[in-house]
C-alpha cells in the first residue's frame, strides 16, 4: 500500500461572521473509512519497517495569508488584529506549518484552541528563523482561531503565509 494521498480539507471561517461548523461530516471531514484506510497504511508500514518515521497527521497543503484570508479588526488600543478560524472536523489535534512567517516588532501572534484554555505561542520578530519559516507544536482539538495582532501602521510589514496544516488522528 502506498501512503494516504487524500487529505482532509480544513474549512477557513471568519470568526464573527460564520457559524462553526455543526454537522459531523462536513465538506473537507476525513471520512471515517479514509481515516481507517490511514491507520491500515501506517501498521502496514510500521511492520515492514518502511522509513520516513511516524505519520501522527496528514498534511493539508493550503495557501492562505492575511491578505487573502481571514478579517482584520482595529482595537480600543490601536492595534490591528488578523483573526482566522482553522476547523478540520474529526481531528484530534492540529499543527502548523508557514512557510513564510516575517513580523515587524510589534507584531504578536498566538493560536488558540476551541476550549480557549490551549494556546500556542505567543510568536513575535524573536521567532524569525533565517528559513523564513514556522512549524508549531501540536495544539490538541479539531479548531483553533489564529490571532495575529501590530502596531497601527505596520501591518504592511507583516509578511507571513500559512502553507501546511497537520490534521493529527
Amino acid at each position: 500500500l502506498r501512503r494516504a494521498s487524500r487529505r482532509p480539507e480544513p474549512r477557513l471561517r471568519h470568526p464573527e461572521r460564520d457559524q462553526p461548523a455543526g454537522a459531523r461530516h462536513q465538506p473537507g471531514a476525513v471520512p471515517v473509512d479514509d481515516q481507517d484506510r490511514i491507520a491500515l497504511e501506517d501498521s502496514l508500514a510500521d511492520y515492514k519497517g518502511t522509513p520516513g518515521g511516524y505519520r501522527f497527521a496528514i498534511a493539508r497543503d493550503v495557501d492562505i495569508s492575511p491578505l487573502d484570508h481571514g478579517a482584520w479588526e482595529r482595537g480600543a488600543d490601536a492595534r490591528w488584529t488578523w483573526r482566522l478560524k482553522v476547523e478540520t472536523p474529526d481531528a484530534v489535534h492540529l499543527n502548523f506549518g508557514f512557510a513564510r512567517f516575517k513580523l515587524p516588532p510589534s507584531a504578536r501572534m498566538i493560536i488558540i484552541g476551541a476550549d480557549g484554555r490551549a494556546a500556542l505561542g505567543p510568536y513575535t520578530a524573536a521567532d524569525q528563523l533565517p528559513t523564513g519559516q514556522l512549524w508549531t507544536q501540536v495544539l490538541n482539538g479539531s479548531s483553533a482561531l489564529i490571532e495575529l495582532s501590530v502596531a497601527d501602521g505596520e501591518q504592511d510589514q507583516v509578511d507571513v503565509r500559512l502553507s501546511r496544516i497537520g490534521h493529527g488522528y
